[in-house]
């Protein structure tokens, strides 16, 4: 047993201070807390060579339930001197996963290699690869959208987790605006789930129809995502061709063609 130790009162918080003489077993000794009055049975500490399962057996089996913090069990750590081993190690060999291996977006392997130094500086740059408000200024946002975020915000009631499907009344307000009240076309709540974004619903939508080594026909021409989704989840990607002269309208014929029997 250790000659001084520590321990804290889950009822009042109070630190105690309790000498005791080496080689004390009397675990039915107690004392009072001073803010409580209240008797705190002592615990016989392990020794320091003691392992970690023997302390938690000990704690474990302890009828000491008042008890939540117990220190000084070992000597206090200390920062290492300046004549501590050190690793020689000066890079770390991380294994990447297959998912990640095997998994592109074509449209930033483009977008990213563009060097707009080397354009002609007689002629007006037209960008026509992204459509990021930021980058290029397009798609400014609504004033009212940017209100009712401020406003979202300054109420302190959004500071948390919303459901995991979205919030209700979002769902709502997305089901009404996508209902055709003259037609059977209706939806509510319960038919809307919020995403992060469009690659977010797309990628929910790939979990949802395929497994791994199953397959998902995508248009052709397309948007490049459908393919990278494909890779990352391990589906494969079978394209059916557009028609350019009947208004890119699907070939019907080629879909069937690619259709597992």
């Amino acid at each position: 047993l250790q000659a001084r130790h520590r321990h804290v009162c889950c009822t009042c918080t109070h630190r105690h201070e309790e000498e005791r003489k080496e080689n004390n077993t009397n675990a039915g000794t107690s004392t009072t807390c001073n803010n409580t009055n209240a008797p705190i049975p002592l615990l016989p500490l392990p020794s320091p060579s003691s392992s970690t399962n023997d302390v938690i057996d000990k704690l474990s089996s302890s009828p000491l339930l008042q008890v939540s913090f117990i220190s000084s069990l070992h000597p206090p750590l200390t920062p290492p001197s300046s004549s501590s081993p050190t690793s020689s190690r000066t890079k770390w060999k991380v294994r990447a996963s297959k998912s990640s291996m095997r998994t592109t977006n074509p449209i930033r392997a483009v977008v990213d290699k563009i060097d707009y130094t080397l354009a002609n500086p007689s002629k007006q740059v037209v960008s026509l690869s992204l459509g990021d408000p930021t980058v290029h200024g397009n798609l400014k946002t609504h004033p009212i959208a940017t209100q009712a975020l401020i406003d979202s915000i300054s109420s302190m009631a959004a500071n948390g987790y919303p459901p995991m499907v979205g919030l209700d009344k979002t769902r709502d307000s997305v089901a009404k605006a996508h209902s055709i009240p003259s037609s059977s076309l209706h939806f509510d709540s319960k038919d809307v789930i919020m995403s992060n974004g469009c690659s977010h619903a797309l990628q929910m939508c790939f979990n949802a129809l395929a497994d791994q080594g199953g397959s998902i026909l995508i248009p052709s021409p397309g948007f490049s995502l459908y393919k990278s989704l494909c890779d990352n989840l391990g589906i494969e990607a079978r394209e059916y061709k557009l028609l350019p002269d009947r208004d890119w309208e699907i070939d019907l014929n080629d879909v069937v063609a690619k259709v597992d029997a």
